[in-house]
């Protein structure tokens, strides 16, 4: 599909903030007895934000819990270590709500990014880098049938723990509204197309990304990269640039994509009767476009009786909406997307060339 990165780029970015009624339910899970085996959209981020949740102060890289961790204590944010090898990079990540930031630089200018698996490329936010930058303009539809703009350019640099990515081609798209809700300066996002060459590893346990460079069939360049065998793993597949994972909703087949920069799951609203009968809504979520105004409201609730093959995921928070517009640009059938409620539990590697996860052990 042609300027599919485009567009990616720019769908969801429309669905910044779920605003949920004051006094309402909090989406936060129960807490869970085994983190590594019970659980646990966007093309750019979707957060959600209760309206009595207070903004006031600015925090830069909030400290806060992964969402199910209560009952153990939080790892201490890591000072930035050196690489261990060039084909290893290893960062420390801090939690905005349930996005992860990590430290990067552009050109000299350092601040945060949003890692960002759900977005195809590099997206930089337009407030940092609109001037100077656009190359060409192009028109972006939103999941919501609004239309945004955007510019493409080309990157002399991306440096990230040390490591450069020379050349990369990014998508320059308005991220001020995510900056306002979060309180803090987001230059962008870090998508597919950065991480795609390496083995990721998303460690919530210590609050570290590990990037291992891999050859082509997915095998580490790097034999002193310090990664302790998997305790499990699945196989997914790629629709364009996202992985899916098979499972069952009581016994019932569906797939979900998986995106680290939505901070709740989605289940798609065409899902069908029998999925959908194990979706509890709990209370509805006002949608708001990039540009702050509301424009819709989506159930917010719980999903139930959820297995990502042999994992269990069963009363994650999720969010009911019309995934149509992300199923069209994928030319996928998603029927929802596993976000950070099903990563805050676990020590995730993603092999893009292997196309499997493989999960470490939380000690």
């Amino acid at each position: 599909m042609k300027n599919l990165s485009r567009t990616i780029a720019a769908l969801l970015l429309c669905l910044p903030c779920l605003a949920l009624p004051a006094g309402s339910l909090s989406l936060t899970p129960s807490p869970l007895s085994n983190p590594q085996h019970s659980a646990g959209r966007h093309f750019g981020v979707m957060a959600i934000m209760p309206q009595h949740h207070n903004t006031s102060t600015p925090a830069l890289y909030p400290a806060t819990r992964a969402c199910s961790d209560e009952g153990r204590t939080t790892p201490p944010v890591l000072a930035e270590p050196p690489s261990s090898s060039p084909f290893t990079i290893r960062a420390p990540f801090r939690l905005a709500g349930r996005l992860i930031i990590v430290q990067a630089e552009i050109d000299g200018q350092k601040g945060n990014f949003i890692l960002d698996t759900g977005a195809e490329k590099l997206v930089i936010n337009e407030r940092h880098f609109g001037k100077g930058w656009r190359d060409a303009r192009s028109t972006k539809a939103g999941m919501l049938g609004n239309v945004a703009e955007g510019h493409s350019c080309r990157l002399i640099n991306l440096a990230w723990q040390g490591m450069s990515f020379k050349k990369v081609k990014a998508d320059v798209v308005d991220l001020s509204h995510l900056e306002e809700q979060k309180n803090f300066p987001i230059l962008g996002l870090i998508g597919y197309e950065i991480v795609k060459d390496y083995e990721l590893l998303i460690d919530f346990q210590q609050r570290q990304i590990v990037l291992t460079r891999t050859n082509e069939t997915g095998e580490r360049l790097d034999n002193l990269a310090a990664i302790a065998p998997p305790v499990d793993s699945l196989p997914f597949s790629l629709a364009r640039h996202m992985a899916v994972l098979d499972g069952d909703i009581n016994g019932h087949g569906v797939a979900f994509g998986l995106d680290s920069g939505a901070e709740y799951n989605l289940l798609n609203r065409k899902a069908g009767r029998e999925v959908l009968s194990n979706f509890e809504a709990m209370q509805h979520a006002a949608i708001h476009d990039a540009g702050g105004r509301a424009s819709t409201e989506l159930p917010a609730g719980r999903l139930y009786q959820l297995n990502i093959q042999n994992l269990s995921c069963s009363g994650m928070p999720t969010v009911l909406m019309n995934m149509d517009n992300l199923n069209r640009l994928l030319q996928s059938r998603l029927d929802g997307v596993l976000g950070a409620e099903f990563l805050a539990t676990r020590r995730t590697i993603i092999n893009y060339k292997k196309k499997k996860l493989y999960f470490l052990e939380w000690e």
